[in-house]
């Protein structure tokens, strides 16, 4: 029997791309598969729920597998951190560690994956660029909020994995996550990069960055009242626990006890639970 320092050390030598779920969330990966997907290091998937690496077509694949126990061997849709979409081949084991389940699965490129040639692909992938494009022009705008639309997907998608969305739900939040801020391109420069405490003016002009957003985004089909509410506890969170030059950031504990506190009815309480058994 390999001991576990034995077992990390294999799962870096194969060829394969290889991680571990539990039915929901990945608890392993090597340094090969989060290559594949665009990740820094296998660290950044630990949590991530599963269904949150695929397309709403892999999804509409794995689902019924992943929930059945199916072990065995299929092709499904991954999207890449970079927001293309392609293909890869699936060998999928069933098992259990430590008496919890653990499906193990084994990933790598197609000989015969054509993703550039497949029009629905392509189509997709050109959305995603599109929108990974709009976030980037926001956090150019507003370095102290660098990260927070990241953060935010990072962190809705998880939330909507114990919410139990479908796959279709699951891409409109990551999607909506990453541009929820883009009302922010029509906020003045100097506002937004303002190292101290807003005026009331300069407040009130901030706050108008939401009616801007929606202008910009009110032709694409990102609502949904779901997604709408996870976003809305989601951003408040973070905002609440992300250091600003005026002021410390929360701990999660502080965090949540103001949201429950100070927000009550604006809030979706469903999801604030929720938020609250992943962060804390």
């Amino acid at each position: 029997m390999f001991s576990e320092r034995w077992v990390s050390v294999l799962l870096d030598v194969v060829f394969e791309g290889i991680l571990v779920h539990d039915g929901h969330a990945i608890t392993d990966a090597n340094e090969r598969v989060a290559r594949m997907l665009g990740f820094a290091s296998p660290a950044e998937m630990v949590g991530l729920p599963y269904a949150a690496l695929l397309t709403t077509a892999g999804n509409e694949d794995a689902r019924a597998r992943v929930e059945q126990g199916h072990s065995g061997r299929y092709r499904a849709e991954f999207r890449h951190q970079d927001g293309s979409v392609f293909a890869l081949d699936i060998n999928a084991r069933e098992t259990r560690y430590e008496g919890r389940r653990a499906r193990v699965v084994a990933l790598r490129l197609p000989d015969d994956a054509e993703p550039a040639d497949n029009p629905l692909i392509q189509r997709a992938t050109a959305l995603d660029r599109t929108v990974q494009a709009l976030a980037d022009t926001i956090e150019q705008r507003d370095s102290f909020t660098a990260g927070h639309q990241d953060r935010v997907s990072h962190l809705a998608v998880q939330v909507a994995d114990r919410l139990g969305v479908d796959a279709g739900t699951m891409a409109t939040i990551r999607m909506a996550a990453h541009v929820h801020d883009i009302g922010k391109i029509a906020i003045p420069a100097e506002i937004l990069m303002k190292p101290t405490s807003l005026s009331p003016e300069e407040f009130q002009l901030v706050k108008g960055h939401v009616v801007a957003g929606h202008r910009i985004l009110q032709a694409i089909a990102f609502d949904g009242p779901v997604a709408e509410a996870v976003l809305m506890v989601v951003d408040v969170y973070d905002a609440l626990s992300s250091a600003r030059p005026y002021r410390e950031g929360l701990t999660p504990g502080r965090a949540i006890e103001m949201m429950q506190d100070q927000e009550a009815g604006r809030l979706d309480t469903e999801v604030l639970r929720h938020l609250a058994a992943v962060v804390l």
